[in-house]
């Protein structure tokens, strides 16, 4: 009897084992059929890759979520100029990423950084701007007082603290105040803080999970995004 029961707990466990393998088989994620292009990131999650089209003035960030297996289009930027632009994904967390895009030429620059989310393709900008030399003709009005996006991190389901830097002048030597702001997974803002440079240095930003911390007047300040 001893010998026969041994037999099947033998058989039971080699069936569980059969299931456990072929439950595994199962879950194995497709592969995303991505553009051809420069990959920029690649996750047990996701995978992105950087398209150049027309030679070099349009590129693409295309990206796909093996869970859904669809590729979407998180971000584009063009240029009719000679000169050609640049996008890059900075960061990433989950299926989560942070683009960033610009364009710089003699008579002008203009960028944006994005933060999307490679399973839905929803997303929201949290910094752009733009600007004109006033150096070549024709002579154009300087845009107003600049911003800048000094530092931000990015969480698994979207969400963002970021620190901005405003400015008096646009050669961006006399900083004014320093902001830090929340972004919900929707782009809704939500400012937590503001101070002079002197009192809230953008570089004390942190971010731990939720918990976002900086340092005003030596006080270490959160908030939970």
């Amino acid at each position: 009897m001893t010998r026969i029961a041994a037999l099947v707990l033998v058989g039971l466990v080699g069936a569980g084992m059969a299931v456990e393998v072929s439950g595994a088989a199962a879950k194995t994620p497709r592969r995303c059929a991505l553009p051809r292009g420069r990959t920029v990131v690649s996750t047990s999650l996701i995978r992105a890759v950087v398209v150049n089209n027309d030679n070099t003035e349009t590129l693409n960030l295309y990206a796909c979520a093996y869970a859904r297996n669809r590729v979407r289009r998180l971000a584009k930027i063009s240029t009719s100029s000679d000169a050609p632009p640049t996008l890059r994904l900075r960061r990433h967390n989950g299926t989560w990423v942070a683009i960033e895009a610009s364009f710089v030429s003699q008579f002008q620059s203009y960028g944006f950084t994005k933060i999307a989310d490679a399973a839905s393709g929803r997303g929201f900008s949290i910094y752009s701007y733009s600007g004109y030399s006033n150096s070549v003709p024709p002579p154009r009005r300087p845009d107003s007082p600049p911003i800048t996006l000094s530092a931000y991190f990015l969480t698994s389901d979207g969400r963002v603290v970021a620190a901005f830097t405003d400015y008096a002048d646009q050669a961006e030597t006399q900083a004014t105040q320093v902001r830090i702001v929340a972004f919900s997974s929707r782009g809704v803002q939500r400012q937590l803080d503001a101070a002079a440079p002197s009192s809230l240095s953008p570089g004390s930003l942190r971010l731990s999970g939720r918990t976002a911390s900086w340092t005003h007047d030596g006080q270490v300040r959160t908030a939970q995004l």
